[in-house]
């Protein structure tokens, strides 16, 4: 994958400096350590993984590394961004000495990557972007997974006056650009899991 010329968000809260902004004035800002919503979420997440390992994973939105430390444990290699260079330090802070873990910036609407992943999780991340750029970025992601990749998809069902989109907009622009088979969808009072497999 390359590189995409894409033009910056139309809203100043999804800018990557508006990110960074956050993690200098709070050290979570998302309360991602210590929210009982955001434990629950870690613990459906890693139950609707289809596997009980991966050779090869990507987290796009690691934030503090909460996440990516539950992650690691499942995973030969997890390579995870953010757009945040704070947030990146804190969750190297977090996770560093978890074997066969990389955690850099990066944005999504910016990728990059070269290597193909058996699993690629977005979660939280997808209603910072606009439709036309999320579906750049499914193809994107469709184009990384090796052949029985998948890809597991899970977002807040809230409203915020700092997103593009809603959580069940963002899932129905992975639905129709993966072009996967869909083999879990799990709605919970607060958000929805969705897994896409290639087979």
């Amino acid at each position: 994958m390359t590189p995409r010329d894409v033009p910056s968000p139309a809203h100043d809260a999804c800018r990557p400096a508006a990110f960074e902004e956050k993690y200098l004035r709070a050290e979570d800002p998302w309360n991602f350590r210590g929210s009982a919503y955001e434990q629950e979420r870690y613990a459906a997440t890693m139950a609707a993984l289809a596997r009980p390992r991966y050779a090869a994973a990507f987290e796009a939105g690691c934030s503090v590394g909460e996440l990516t430390w539950r992650l690691a444990e499942r995973c030969d290699s997890l390579r995870a961004i953010d757009v945040s260079r704070t947030a990146v330090a804190r969750a190297l802070a977090r996770c560093g000495d978890r074997p066969g873990l990389e955690i850099h910036v990066g944005d999504l609407r910016q990728w990059t990557e070269g290597a193909s992943y058996d699993l690629i999780v977005l979660s939280e991340v997808g209603y910072y972007f606009e439709r036309e750029t999320l579906g750049a970025i499914a193809s994107d992601v469709r184009g990384a997974l090796t052949e029985y990749g998948e890809v597991l998809a899970v977002h807040w069902l809230g409203t915020s006056p700092d997103h593009l989109l809603h959580g069940d907009e963002v899932h129905g622009v992975l639905e129709r650009t993966l072009s996967l088979e869909r083999t879990l969808s799990e709605r919970r009072a607060h958000f929805r899991i969705d897994r896409w497999e290639r087979r």
